[in-house]
């Protein structure tokens, strides 16, 4: 752990499903709100000791690092309309009263209008209202539905996580971001390749474009450099510590208000998926 003096601090976790021992957790902080942004500590691979859960040695790491301003996740921290339903009897998707439902359905027929023939399926079932407000209207091959095979497990380790967290002696709240949307919207302020949220996560190119998403978030600004060795091999040899780094440059740049905020209408049940924006604030932490 660095011994930085800095005047806030974040984490940023990478959730992982049957195999824990790939769950990871960054630290950065900074003097001030706005980068370049320092990193403080990594913990790759917090698998379960013994009778210890992966999430007490979350809990426990986190517990030593207070005070932090804010704690990101890398998975959904809500499910989609249907699972959430109480309802002893279902009306089907287009006779439903939930507030929810018809509002995605409604965004969908407005897309539908627009492009009929990219039009993507919604399932309230899969998918949440964010799901259609960011990813309906795109051909987007990073996006799954939010209640994936994959994602599912994860909401369920998230929520437990959460309420553990409410255990501390300053609770926490944890948010939510997406790792491929995050490195998309991060290519897009930077003026990236937009393959990057395929390629970091590719077996033959992978490592090798880590390393290059690294020494240009150095170089721009956004991280200061890396000043252990251990640390940065870490972040370009494993996909889940780059994800927690990441998920923790979100949770910062939420800290500097440089994100894209739920608009007033968006019913905070729903989840809200924190990204990296406006194009202007991140610019300006850069050099000439």
């Amino acid at each position: 752990m660095s011994e930085k003096k800095v005047s806030f601090k974040v984490a940023g976790i990478h959730v992982s499903g049957p195999s824990a021992g790939k769950t990871a957790l960054c630290f950065l902080g900074g003097k001030e709100a706005g980068p370049p942004w320092t990193l403080l500590g990594l913990y790759p691979k917090i698998a379960p000791m013994g009778a210890v859960f992966s999430d007490e040695r979350i809990l426990e790491i986190l517990r030593a690092n207070q005070p932090l301003v804010g704690a990101f996740v890398d998975c959904p921290l809500t499910v989609p309309p249907c699972v959430a339903c109480t309802r002893p009897v279902c009306p089907g998707a287009w006779n439903c009263d939930d507030v929810a439902v018809a509002y995605m359905l409604a965004q969908t027929e407005k897309v539908r209008e627009r492009r009929p023939k990219k039009r993507r399926v919604v399932n309230p079932q899969a998918q949440r209202l964010w799901d259609v407000l960011h990813v309906v209207d795109q051909v987007s091959s990073e996006q799954e539905p939010s209640y994936s095979s994959n994602l599912a497990p994860l909401v369920v380790r998230a929520q437990t996580l959460q309420r553990r967290l409410r255990s501390l002696d300053s609770p926490l709240t944890l948010r939510e971001t997406s790792v491929p949307h995050a490195v998309k919207s991060l290519a897009a302020i930077l003026g990236l390749r937009t393959s990057l949220p395929r390629d970091y996560r590719n077996f033959e190119v992978g490592r090798k474009t880590r390393e290059k998403v690294l020494d240009i978030l150095v170089r721009r600004r956004i991280l200061a450099p890396v000043e252990t060795w251990e640390f940065e091999q870490d972040i370009v040899a494993s996909v889940d510590v780059f994800a927690s780094l990441v998920t923790a440059l979100v949770a910062a740049a939420w800290h500097a208000g440089l994100v894209e905020e739920p608009p007033a209408h968006f019913m905070p049940t729903e989840g809200w998926v924190y990204l990296p924006g406006p194009t202007r604030g991140w610019h300006q932490s850069q050099s000439p």
